[in-house]
């Protein structure tokens, strides 16, 4: 299924962490129907632009949610910048499988619709979520 997506589009290539995103369509449709949808996600909702161009878009990213956690949750920014924690060394993950990746599948599959309802932007919504929802570790 990587692999077709690959032959697809050119310009991403392979990526690894798409078959999480894929084995989530499985789960729910028809191969056909499941590498659509993959399409739909990366070409209308943007995902393939995080994956381009040395990852511009995804370092992107990784500053704005620096930024929401700082003006959000002032001292957990503090205790990041204490321990030098950047969001690319927990946000990866996050943002290139869209949340797909080790969480329980209860919790992926409302996460992908929301996703699918209200579009790629919610990642930030959802990281911050993760982030006040795991302060006291």
């Amino acid at each position: 299924f990587s692999k077709a997506y690959s032959v697809y589009d050119t310009e991403v290539g392979y990526c690894q962490g798409l078959s999480f995103l894929t084995a989530v369509l499985l789960l729910h449709m028809p191969e056909e129907q499941a590498f659509a949808v993959l399409v739909k996600v990366m070409f209308d909702y943007g995902l393939r632009d995080l994956l381009k161009n040395n990852f511009e878009i995804l370092h992107l990213y990784f500053y704005q949610l620096k930024r929401l956690v700082e003006a959000e949750m002032l001292d957990l920014h503090g205790h990041f910048t204490e321990l030098n924690v950047e969001p690319h060394m927990f946000a990866s993950q996050w943002f290139l499988t869209l949340f797909t990746a080790k969480f329980p599948l209860s919790l992926v599959y409302r996460i992908v619709d929301i996703i699918l309802c209200d579009g790629i932007s919610v990642v930030f919504k959802i990281a911050l979520a993760l982030l006040k929802g795991d302060r006291k570790s």
